[in-house]
């Protein structure tokens, strides 16, 4: 059957271990100036690539997952006032190509992009009435593929892509307050900030990361959504 992530964290424990052995290993060979040592570095180069790519596989913290969300209050009434005054100042923020979606399962999205450098930022607003994990999922497997298309599916690869997502809500579930005090997905150039707008509650639950090999990079995607959300946060 299929590894559990458990076992797969476990597998990937054990080979950074391996890993800074092969790099000790390395290092005294080289200050023995042998020349197994040269051969060694680019075992050990080797080693880290693949090491990156596992990182990218796994939640090395998923052991711990409970993280407290950032909570602010809102003053916006419904998924239409908050979109607008959203996406209009990001627009000013140089986010561009607005569009409008409607998924396979009824999900009402807007989503606009930014992108310079090799370094792409999506703005994706959702609408569902009741918070449901597998319609997020569907809303941000179209996120990622209107992105590719909006960059193209070979370029792609070598950007780092950035999501502010913003689940709007009627009010708050059970799903949907257990959802908010979990830590956010890592991924190797794949950077994010989540969060539920509940129009009941009038309040905003942004997610955070925390022991995280990225966690700067998630805190700057998360300064730009609250620099294009300052409008609408009391």
């Amino acid at each position: 059957g299929d590894i559990t992530m458990e076992k797969k964290v476990k597998l990937v424990k054990a080979y950074i271990v391996f890993c800074v052995l092969c790099t000790i290993i390395m290092f005294y060979f080289i200050l023995r100036e042998e020349k197994i040592g040269l051969v060694m570095l680019g075992v050990v180069g080797c080693l880290d690539v693949l090491l990156l790519y596992f990182l990218s596989k796994v939640d090395l913290y998923s052991s711990n997952p409970k993280v407290e969300p950032v909570i602010k209050c809102i003053d916006s009434d419904n998924f239409e006032e908050f979109a607008n005054v959203l996406f209009e100042e990001a627009e000013k923020k140089g986010f561009c190509d607005t569009e409008s979606i409607v998924s396979n399962d009824g999900i009402e999205m807007l989503l606009a992009f930014q992108h310079k450098n090799k370094e792409v930022t999506t703005l994706q607003a959702i609408w569902m009435k009741d918070f449901n994990e597998t319609s997020l999922e569907n809303a941000t497997e179209l996120f990622w593929k209107e992105t590719e298309k909006k960059i193209g599916k070979r370029k792609i690869q070598g950007y780092a892509v950035q999501l502010i997502q913003c689940i709007c809500v009627e009010g708050m579930n059970e799903d949907a307050r257990e959802f908010v005090n979990q830590n956010l997905p890592q991924d190797v150039d794949r950077y994010q900030t989540l969060s539920i707008i509940s129009f009941e509650e009038k309040q905003i639950y942004i997610c955070q990361t925390k022991h995280k090999i990225f966690d700067e990079r998630f805190k700057d995607v998360e300064g730009i959504f609250l620099e294009i959300a300052k409008k609408i946060l009391r």
